[in-house]
């Protein structure tokens, strides 16, 4: 007796002996009269002109179910944990299947034949952990997709991608608009990166068999409409917009039509011919060098500017100075002048108050005479000859003053 189980690929004829059948085993034991007779272990039985064939034992686990496939043709699903031995009496064939894992932002649709007329076609939403009923089975979609083996070639061919899950979140496809020609007849391929999300999953089931290739339709609808009207130098200034979403109405009214949103376009970038892209780079160059000779044009006339800022800026200080060095002059100039007239003016001053000191003294002499009946002119006359002198008038001065002066 071995320590392995054994399973269905054990028979044996066997006129007479004896068979240990271990305990998880189970074997049918054949009569000459074609009669079965199932035995289960743990058991000691003696055999006598039979044929032994022991059962194969299939196992299926909590996130498994058996298919089981009886010999009437109908099929059970036994969801786990179980086991069941295949009886070739009763069964054609056992066969575990994994249950089906929805995460979350997954779906699955599910088509269902009921009297074998009919189709009932539900959708079930992650996440959750599906087993499939004997008459349902899981609708398998075929799409555009790129081609496994050619990693760098971002062309799509039809139904190269097979898949049953749809994805509910956001998706995002590369895709090249291959062989765009501009109106100046320029021909280009066109980057892009698309992104978009599933809506409304009936919708889509009810008015697409292939999503990916209504997108492609699309864009390259939106695409060549719009290069139709440009240059290759108005697309090269224009890039920006391939950015923006509004830049493609037709994919945008064609994926709401499905059920679908358009989250999003990213230009990636562009490729051109030989020939375009050598012009392109030529005039690069050119450009590259118009522009280098403006810089410094540019850098030139700043230097320049800064130079005749720095030289006005030296004569406003000049010019500050001079004023000022000219106000203090006159504020001087004045000052010497106020100082001229105020001593003038002391001086005429003082001579008035010599001239009434004399005028006074003279007229207090003459009242004197007076008082004494003295001849006025005979005294007067006498006092003069006394003395000589000899009166100047000296010319106006600068202050229109005449000057009188006595010489002795």
């Amino acid at each position: 007796m071995g320590r392995t189980t054994r399973d269905g690929s054990y028979y044996k004829k066997i006129i007479i002996g004896r068979r240990t059948i271990k305990d998880g085993e189970c074997c049918g034991i054949w009569k000459l009269n074609g009669k079965q007779k199932l035995v289960s272990g743990p058991r000691l039985i003696w055999v006598y002109f039979s044929r032994i064939n022991f059962l194969t034992n299939f196992f299926a686990d909590q996130n498994q179910y058996l298919v089981v496939v009886k010999n009437d043709g109908s099929v059970d699903h036994i969801r786990g944990p179980t086991s069941l031995f295949l009886n070739p009496l009763e069964h054609q064939s056992i066969k575990v299947a994994n249950a089906i894992r929805l995460g979350s932002g997954e779906s699955l649709v599910i088509i269902k034949v009921i009297d074998n007329i009919n189709i009932e076609r539900r959708i079930v939403l992650g996440p959750t952990l599906l087993f499939l009923e004997p008459n349902e089975t899981e609708m398998v979609f075929s799409w555009h997709g790129l081609d496994p083996k050619k990693k760098d070639d971002i062309r799509y061919q039809p139904n190269k991608n097979k898949f049953s899950k749809l994805s509910t979140g956001k998706q995002q496809m590369y895709y090249n608009v291959e062989n765009v020609r501009t109106s100046d007849n320029a021909i280009i391929t066109l980057k892009l990166l698309i992104g978009f999300q599933l809506k409304k999953t009936e919708l889509m089931l009810e008015k697409t068999e292939d999503p990916i290739r209504e997108f492609i339709a699309s864009i390259q609808r939106d695409v060549i409409e719009y290069f139709s009207s440009l240059t290759f130098e108005d697309f090269l200034s224009k890039t920006e917009r391939f950015n923006t979403i509004s830049s493609y109405p037709s994919l945008i009214k064609t994926a709401k039509s499905i059920g679908f949103i358009i989250n999003g376009v990213v230009y990636r970038g562009y490729e051109a011919s030989k020939t375009v892209q050598l012009t392109h780079d030529s005039s690069l160059h050119q450009r590259s060098l118009l522009r280098e000779e403006l810089d410094n044009k540019k850098q030139n006339l700043e230097i320049e500017y800064r130079l005749m800022e720095n030289k006005l800026e030296n004569l406003n200080r000049q010019h500050e100075s001079q004023t000022q060095q000219i106000k203090h002059s006159l504020k001087l100039n004045e000052q010497s002048h106020l100082a001229d007239l105020s001593r003038k003016k002391l001086e005429i001053e003082m001579r008035l108050d010599s001239v009434e000191a004399n005028y006074n003294a003279e007229l207090e002499f003459v009242n004197q005479l007076f008082k004494r009946k003295i001849n006025v002119t005979d005294a007067l006359c006498s006092n003069f000859q006394s003395r000589d002198c000899n009166v100047r008038v000296v010319g106006n001065d600068s202050y229109g003053f005449g000057n009188f002066l006595l010489d002795d």
